[in-house]
């Protein structure tokens, strides 16, 4: 048997101090913790299990990244919506421009 692979995504959400993971390709996925370590870490057995009660099958599930990594995305993910919030509250107008060679080209950027 040729070996499959897939790849589903896992939302994750944090509520009243919890965070909670779900995954609307699995229904039934709910992983909670009010440490969101462990609830990270518990999603591959979490999945595994759910799969084999779903789908009567043995699969093996891991991480694509491990929780540092993610967690570097989630902060940088907080910093940019921060920033967004700071220049919408500043009743500033933000504009965005196309800058390009007089002869019309924009797509070269060569200068």
């Amino acid at each position: 048997m040729t070996p499959i692979a897939t790849e589903i995504h896992v939302v994750r959400r944090v509520r009243s101090g919890w965070y909670v993971y779900t995954c609307e390709a699995l229904p039934g996925l709910y992983v909670a913790s009010a440490d969101d370590k462990k609830a990270y870490n518990d999603l591959p057995t979490a999945i595994r299990k759910l799969f084999k009660l779903d789908y009567g099958h043995e699969v093996s599930v891991h991480h694509k990244i491990d929780y540092s990594a993610f967690m570097l995305g989630h902060q940088a993910r907080e910093a940019l919506e921060d920033r967004t919030r700071e220049l919408m509250d500043s009743h500033q107008d933000v504009l965005s421009f196309m800058i390009g060679r007089s002869d019309g080209d924009l797509a070269s950027g060569s200068h």
